[in-house]
């Protein structure tokens, strides 16, 4: 009998905050709306240029010029670094001198957000000077 006069007492609770029972959440009184996701950009813009630096910790590639008005290259979750003989390899392989080929969307910044890098080419040997 007291349990159904404290299930009686929740529902009406619910109701007046605008919860029923028969939501599937858990939680319904307490928890708020989140909200709506919006799909992630479609890659449409391919950039080559050439590493001047790599920031691992940053998940950021810095080009030697601008390509595109784009001056870096930001690597998002998932991200995948492919050499010329397919394999992939980390971002801290990555050298300055390297030709790079980026395909992804640009941010309001100067950089380009990706999740693929292909190497064209490894960087130019120094001349020891």
């Amino acid at each position: 009998m007291a349990y159904q006069r404290i299930l009686i007492v929740v529902v009406a609770i619910g109701m007046l905050i605008g919860c029923t029972p028969r939501e599937n959440t858990s939680n319904a009184i307490f928890s708020t709306p989140l909200p709506a996701l919006s799909p992630s950009p479609q890659p449409d813009l391919t950039i080559t240029g050439i590493i001047a630096d790599v920031a691992t910790s940053a998940r950021t590639i810095m080009l030697h010029e601008p390509v595109q008005g784009f001056t870096k290259i930001a690597l998002v979750e998932p991200s995948i670094i492919i050499p010329a003989n397919g394999e992939p390899v980390k971002l801290h392989l990555l050298q300055p001198g390297m030709q790079i080929e980026a395909t992804g969307w640009a941010e309001a910044s100067s950089a380009l957000l990706t999740s693929e890098v292909r190497i064209l080419s490894q960087a130019a040997p120094s001349d020891g000077s």
